[in-house]
């Protein structure tokens, strides 16, 4: 595999890439990259890179896309909002290029420079009138996305749900169970990274977390497929989408863990894996006190679901 550049290489093709910016537009440089440890190629890779270039109007920042090989550049305004340059140019330059076909970030950072330069003057100059139909048509885009992915998740469910046999309400509280219980490991995984992420992370610390959380991310897929038996009410639905979320979670925790990267944003994650943890134990305790109860009032008659 071709190493990744270092920050420092990136750092001095954005310099030189983007001069442009601040001799004809009036942005101010970013500062010089700090001194850093001598870096291995497995850091110079997986190290996180952002540089920021301040114009008047608009900032436009250069950062490295987390885990993979790849770099994205946005226009911030001052009020904070981010529009992906890649967008624009997708609008404004239909088949300006394609980023895959750069070979890397120093020729990626070198052809948004040329197309941005090419492209987006007015911008630039402190013309912001298009920005408004640009975060629109982003904003439409993102809501048809969205739709998209809740439409396919409805088909994907429906086959995977299609042969499911018909589960008791007996069945289904020790489903419920079940799932909480790998909550519960989840929870307890999450506290104890989250007690080690000012430690060093060595090889050791490397593979018993990256063995735990891969435990944990095959378990709660289990519970997950378990979870489309629970044909009471609309709990499979919920516990579905629940569990899908954790599990992306903790897959950006693993990669986390895999490449040494355990700073602010995976203290961020395991703060968010735990809230959405508690609220789903939380929804099914009440399931399982739901289930129960239909339970107790049919006493010794059929405990099916649908009788």
């Amino acid at each position: 595999m071709t190493n990744r550049p270092t920050p420092k290489q990136l750092a001095a093709a954005c310099h030189r890439e983007f001069h442009y910016l601040v001799e004809s537009y009036g942005f101010t440089p970013p500062p010089p990259v700090p001194r850093q440890r001598p870096e291995t190629v497995e850091t110079a890779e997986t190290a996180p890179f952002e540089v920021r270039f301040q114009g008047p109007h608009l900032a436009l920042l250069v950062q490295s896309i987390p885990d993979g090989y790849g770099t994205l550049v946005q226009f911030e305004t001052l009020e904070g909002e981010r529009l992906d340059v890649s967008w624009l140019l997708d609008r404004r330059a239909p088949g300006w290029s394609s980023r895959g076909s750069w070979k890397g970030p120093l020729k990626q950072i070198q052809g948004y420079a040329t197309a941005l330069r090419a492209h987006a003057s007015d911008l630039l100059t402190g013309d912001l009138s298009g920005l408004p139909g640009l975060f629109a048509d982003r904003a439409e885009f993102v809501r048809r996305s969205e739709a998209e992915a809740r439409r396919e998740q409805a088909e994907q469910r429906s086959y995977e749900w299609r042969d499911l046999r018909p589960r008791t309400l007996r069945d289904q509280a020790d489903i419920a169970r079940q799932v909480r219980t790998a909550l519960g490991l989840l929870r307890v995984e999450s506290r104890l990274l989250r007690s080690r992420l000012g430690d060093g992370h060595d090889a050791s610390f490397r593979t018993r977390f990256a063995a735990s959380w891969e435990a944990i991310e095959k378990r709660l897929e289990v519970e997950r497929r378990q979870g489309a038996s629970l044909t009471a009410g609309d709990a499979r639905d919920w516990v579905d989408e629940g569990l899908r979320n954790l599990l992306r979670g903790v897959s950006q925790v693993r990669k986390a863990i895999a490449s040494g990267e355990l700073g602010g944003p995976v203290a961020e994650c395991l703060e968010g894996l735990d809230r959405r943890s508690a609220e789903l134990r939380q929804a099914l305790d009440r399931l399982g006190r739901e289930l129960e109860e239909v339970i107790e009032r049919k006493g010794g008659g059929s405990l099916w679901e649908g009788s």
